[in-house]
């Protein structure tokens, strides 16, 4: 039976938020992490008491809890992102079921789901059977205490980036990206913009602007558990230059940097620089038609 949280599941936390069910889903704040528990406080407080408690469903087999999947919105209210989705592999039960129901989020406006789980995840399949779609794969590349390289000289400046910004990146995104990868996120500004996955805090992003003002390239850099983590969407001379911006001023420090399988440049230069590539994520979508809010006829031509 798959039905939305309720405030006695409390009870059952210390049983179902250990033992066999695991964490499948993946997030920014969660990239990098080395399997290690957190502790059950922690996890109790952000899985049983979200900010929108409706936006979280529960599968439960025999009177136990078997499955947990918690769904927000990103950047905008037409995007979704499964945030949470543990389970427990071992019960038999259709966890397709489960990832159904995030359907209902049509109801509060959304029109794609997205999730990252590991590449090798068993639960790709239920996802597919579910109605998700592989849109692209990611590959988590990593190094500790990257060489002290001198960055190459900037092509134009780097600066912060701004909110006025949003349209010459979605430029950039729609002329990087293969079309699969931008049917699946949406090619208008504002699907691009409600599709962005929202960043951990404290992050940092930067643009890089060419010479004649135009945006070859923007970076982001923020806090992941004990390490740094970050990611480039650049063209292809812009991105050695947004490489040197995002590597860590303090030695001894992890750097964790996602690239998507259709990033080559970013990709060759990672392995120029040294980075070895320690996970692999496929990225899924549902797409989902917007609901009928009214009912009528058109009169037909005879």
């Amino acid at each position: 039976m798959i039905r939305q949280l309720q405030p006695l599941d409390l009870l059952q936390a210390p049983l179902w938020l250990g033992g066999r069910m695991c964490e499948h889903s993946v997030t920014l704040e969660r990239l990098g992490q080395t399997g290690t528990p957190r502790p059950l406080p922690s996890i109790a407080r952000d899985q049983l008491l979200p900010r929108r408690r409706p936006y979280v469903w529960v599968a439960e087999d025999g009177g136990q809890v078997v499955g947990v999947a918690e769904g927000q919105p990103m950047a905008g209210p037409r995007a979704w992102s499964l945030r949470r989705l543990r389970a427990d592999l071992e019960a038999h039960w259709p966890v397709a079921e489960l990832l159904e129901q995030v359907s209902a989020a049509g109801g509060h406006g959304a029109r794609r789901v997205f999730l990252r789980l590991a590449s090798d995840s068993s639960l790709v399949n239920a996802a597919v059977n579910a109605g998700y779609v592989a849109a692209w794969e990611e590959t988590l590349c990593t190094h500790q205490d990257p060489p002290k390289k001198s960055a190459p000289k900037a092509v134009g400046i780097v600066r912060r980036r701004q909110p006025a910004d949003d349209l010459a990146l979605c430029r950039l995104f729609c002329s990087t990206t293969p079309v699969t990868v931008r049917s699946a996120i949406g090619m208008t500004l504002e699907e691009w913009r409600d599709a962005h996955e929202l960043s951990p805090q404290r992050a940092q992003a930067w643009v890089n602007v060419s010479p004649d003002g135009s945006v070859t390239g923007a970076a982001e850099r923020w806090r992941a558990e004990t390490s740094g983590c970050a990611s480039i969407q650049a063209k292809g001379e812009a991105v050695p230059i947004l490489l040197g911006r995002v590597l860590p001023s303090q030695p001894k420090r992890y750097l964790h940097i996602l690239a998507a399988d259709y990033q080559e440049h970013l990709r060759n230069e990672l392995e120029t620089s040294r980075f070895a590539p320690i996970r692999e994520y496929m990225v899924l979508v549902k797409s989902m038609a917007a609901p009928v809010r009214e009912v009528g006829f058109v009169p037909a031509s005879v």
